[in-house]
C-alpha cells in the first residue's frame, strides 16, 4: 500500500453533441478522452509547463490501467 496522496485537480471540458449518447450522458469513451486530454490542462495550469516542452524533452504521460465501473444499468428508451 503507498502512503501517496492522489492528485485532486478539477476542470472544465466542453462537451460536443457526439460526445452524447442517446440518453444524454457522456460515454465511457469521450469521459475517458477528457481525463486524458486534462492532463495537459494540469501540466499547463499547475506545473506551468507548456505541452511543447514535454515533446521537446521527450516526456509525457503514462497510463497504465483505466477502469470505469457503472453504478446502475440505464433502464428504458431515450
Amino acid at each position: 500500500m503507498s502512503d501517496r496522496k492522489p492528485i485532486v485537480y478539477e476542470t472544465t471540458v466542453p462537451v460536443r453533441f457526439g460526445d452524447l449518447d442517446p440518453y444524454g450522458h457522456v460515454g465511457a469513451h469521450e469521459y475517458l478522452g477528457f481525463v486524458v486530454g486534462s492532463r495537459w490542462q494540469y501540466a499547463q495550469d499547475v506545473l506551468k509547463i507548456a505541452p511543447s516542452e514535454f515533446i521537446e524533452k521527450g516526456v509525457g504521460f503514462y497510463m497504465n490501467r483505466a477502469e470505469i465501473d457503472f453504478v446502475r444499468s440505464i433502464v428504458g428508451t431515450p
